[in-house]
């Protein structure tokens, strides 16, 4: 079938007049008789249309995006980047095997990933930022594949390159940075280690960098290998790969940003040689060696200290005071006491007391698993996952839910998936398949999932390399665990014939909340209605618009800097307003679903103008609906593209009216449809280019599956 003819760029509306139809479709066939008689491909002419090819190997129904996985086209990186931002790369689609919302955010042929080391969140400390590492190149820069550190905001808008300023070594971050630290109270302020000293740069304030402490020995690399304590406090170690022969022995230095420069306290600094005698399985010579170290979320911000043997790590693990004391290290677990049974990949939950590993409960019980223990206590709690299902791989504890962790299992039959489990021990399941390693051959570390949470462990940070061509390279992705609460115990707080003023208070797990939004329903309790402007910061709305004789039913969600709405409604009060009297009473419990089931309306222009080969630009004007959350994007070669998750290549902020597709095949006349999501998930009919075809049938919704 012939494509239609490409219209002008600067009008996508107007078309060939019916003789230059017939005229172009002559040319065709003298182009495509020639062709056929040379056995030579189309490439002059009239572009046709194709039938859509579907790769023999695709995950997650993502057949669009898979066929243009061999990168086989060069990124017109220069193009993409504007006023200093990077368009950005998220694609939202749902996990084929499990339902659950994952969010795509890298798209680069080199690789991208977060923090070098497990188990350390890239979330800043309101959810608001994500911190990560990519080798991409960066126009007008020499490209030496070391990797650069960039931030994006959680709803994959705002996607830029770290650039730090203000003193004479910010030209960039060090490319041996392991992770970088986010501070637990300012979400501007990120972390980074060099041979003099710990220096922080202020991501709202132009990325400008200022030495926090100077710290000695500048000969020696410093690196920080674990997020900062819960007060606050960082820990920086120097390099430990200098010497293993024990003539090197690094030094730790803790910084307590809550003291001023010079004040008691504020910098502690000793050596990690601490000559620790007596202990079965530990070599005072292996002391110049650690495997990880670790905050252990305590309330006197202890941290844990693996030491690595050049011939393999130890088979136990110290607990270190925040001081370094010596003489207060004690063993936190060994393969060689039953009473301590050995950990793998240990994390602890914001309790700083509960801990969660893969082991056995006790030396010898032969009962693999994740396990849940109170480390204060040295008692086992749960099992959370039996071996059999998960019996080895990483963790993730670092959000401040209490009751939900993580875990990427590498052994058993949960192999290859992310699992959530329940800390009661009433609920495991894996719920992402995340496809890393899959490409065969060699592959880097970082092609691990190696989960993270989001401080509300609304969210699992998760690495896949899936559609890269090697397992040396890697994207970064989210999936969405749950959305954020509402908030809690609405109430009226004051009440007249004109006016119901509102107050509640934040759910208890609510960092990652930027706003809330109000609902109103007039005829009944379930037809609620958005009646707040935006989302509001306030914990309290007053409603000018009621009249007497009236009964009022109102409800709340929480907004997460994401984008992502509570998923149920708050308690509903109800206020009756009459002629003679007012009241209020607490209506319905909160849990009320599927408020929300209109999809919002369409976007009201398209078009699309070529940049290069296989380059195009796609510019709209945007849905009126206010609700809306991002805009889907979908590709075809062989007619309008069906509005599925086989053919979509994009998900951007609700923001957004433009997009540079630059991986279409550029054999073929593009056909794209372009739709609108709305927070509760209902989605538009679509907008085609070429305009004149459109689906009479709205797509099915994309609200988080449970």
């Amino acid at each position: 079938m012939l494509a239609k003819a490409m219209p002008h760029p600067a009008n996508s509306e107007s078309w060939p007049k019916p003789r230059q139809i017939w005229q172009t479709i002559f040319r065709c066939f003298l182009v495509s008789l020639l062709a056929s008689l040379l056995s030579l491909p189309l490439t002059t002419g009239a572009i046709w249309a194709a039938t859509d090819p579907v790769p023999s190997i695709y995950y997650q129904n993502l057949v669009e995006l898979f066929s243009r996985k061999s990168m086989s086209v060069q990124k017109p990186s220069a193009l993409l980047v504007e006023a200093g931002y990077w368009q950005s790369e998220m694609v939202i689609f749902r996990d084929a095997t499990y339902g659950t919302e994952i969010w795509r955010l890298t798209n680069d042929p080199d690789y991208s990933r977060h923090n070098d080391s497990i188990n350390r969140t890239p979330w800043n400390c309101d959810g608001s930022r994500l911190a990560f590492m990519s080798s991409r190149y960066v126009p007008g820069e020499q490209y030496d594949g070391q990797p650069k550190w960039y931030i994006m905001d959680p709803d994959g808008s705002r996607f830029r390159r770290l650039l730090p300023h203000g003193v004479s070594k910010a030209s960039d971050i060090p490319p041996y940075t392991t992770i970088a630290p986010w501070d637990r109270v300012n979400p501007s302020n990120i972390y980074f280690g060099y041979y003099d000293g710990l220096y922080k740069v202020d991501v709202s304030n132009g990325d400008l960098m200022t030495l926090e402490e100077a710290l000695p020995q500048t000969g020696r690399r410093k690196e920080i290998c674990t997020y900062l304590s819960e007060h606050n406090r960082v820990m920086v170690n120097e390099h430990n790969t200098y010497q293993r022969d024990g003539s090197f022995f690094p030094n730790v230095y803790m910084i307590d940003l809550n003291k001023a420069h010079g004040a008691p306290g504020r910098l502690i600094q000793y050596s990690m040689h601490f000559s620790i005698q007596g202990v079965q399985g530990h070599s005072i010579s292996n002391e110049c060696c650690f495997h990880d170290l670790m905050f252990m979320r305590t309330a006197d911000d202890s941290w844990q200290l693996t030491y690595e043997a050049p011939e393999g790590g130890e088979a136990l693990m110290f607990e270190i005071p925040y001081d370094g004391d010596p003489d207060s290290i004690r063993i936190a677990m060994t393969g060689y006491d039953s009473a301590l049974p050995y950990y793998s990949h240990p994390f602890w939950g914001p309790d700083g007391v509960r801990v969660i590993y893969f082991g056995e409960t006790a030396k010898g019980a032969e009962n693999h698993g994740l396990q849940l223990r109170n480390q204060r206590t040295q008692t086992p709690i749960a099992t959370l996952i039996a071996g059999a299902k998960a019996g080895g791989g990483h963790n993730a504890w670092d959000g401040y839910d209490p009751n939900w962790v993580f875990a990427a299992p590498s052994v058993g039959e949960w192999d290859g998936t992310i699992v959530k489990a329940k800390t009661d021990g009433s609920s495991a399941a894996p719920f992402v398949k995340p496809y890393s390693r899959i490409n065969g051959g060699s592959y880097d570390y970082s092609s691990l999932p190696r989960p993270a949470q989001s401080p509300d462990a609304t969210k699992v940070f998760f690495a896949s390399s899936m559609f890269q061509t090697a397992d040396t390279k890697v994207d970064c992705y989210i999936g969405v665990v749950r959305h954020p609460y509402p908030p809690v115990n609405v109430r009226v707080s004051s009440l007249s014939q004109n006016q119901v003023v509102l107050a509640w208070d934040r759910p208890q797990i609510s960092r990652e909340i930027k706003g809330f939004r109000v609902y109103r329903s007039t005829d009944s309790d379930s037809h609620f209605l958005e009646i707040s402007p935006s989302s509001i910061t306030e914990q309290g709305y007053a409603d000018n618009t009621v009249s007497v004789g009236h009964a009022y039913y109102y409800a709340v969600t929480s907004e997460e800097h994401s984008g992502m709405e509570s998923d149920y409604l708050s308690n509903v009060p109800r206020a009756n307003i009459s002629s003679s009297s007012t009241n209020w009473d607490n209506y319905r419990a909160e849990g009320f679903r599927g408020w929300d089931t209109a999809p919002p309306g369409p976007i009201t222009s398209l078009s699309v103008s070529q940049l290069s080969a296989g380059v195009y630009q796609l510019t709209w004007q945007g849905s009126v609906d206010n609700d809306v959350r991002y805009y889907n994007i979908y590709y075809s070669v062989a007619g309008p593209p069906a509005c599925t998750q086989q053919r979509l290549i994009a998900s951007l902020r609700s923001i957004a009216t433009k997009f540079i597709d630059w991986q279409a095949n550029p054999g073929y006349a593009p056909f794209y449809g372009v739709t609108a999501v709305d927070r509760a998930g209902n989605e538009s009919l679509p907008r085609h280019f070429p305009s004149g075809d459109s689906d009479t049938t709205p797509p099915a919704p994309t609200r988080d599956l449970r």
